[in-house]
């Protein structure tokens, strides 16, 4: 009954690989430190006096020494 919710090419598959469960663990692993990296980036640009230009993602570095305000 409640293979009716799962994806056609799961239906039927008792669990999941080693290798699919491996790929898995690593994604995992690699979007933690993307996260991690995005927020050291963020708390450094922060402390750099930083002006936020349109969404919170889009940073500029204007009033930073030798950042874009004074090129």
């Amino acid at each position: 009954m409640g293979a009716a919710f799962l994806p056609p090419e799961r239906r039927g598959a008792s669990r999941p690989s080693r290798s699919e469960l491996r790929m898995r663990m690593e994604a995992r692993d690699r979007q933690s430190v993307y996260r991690h990296a995005r927020c050291a980036l963020t708390a450094a640009l922060r402390r750099l006096d930083v002006r936020r230009i349109g969404s919170y993602e889009t940073l500029a570095l204007h009033n930073a020494p030798g950042g874009l305000a004074t090129r």
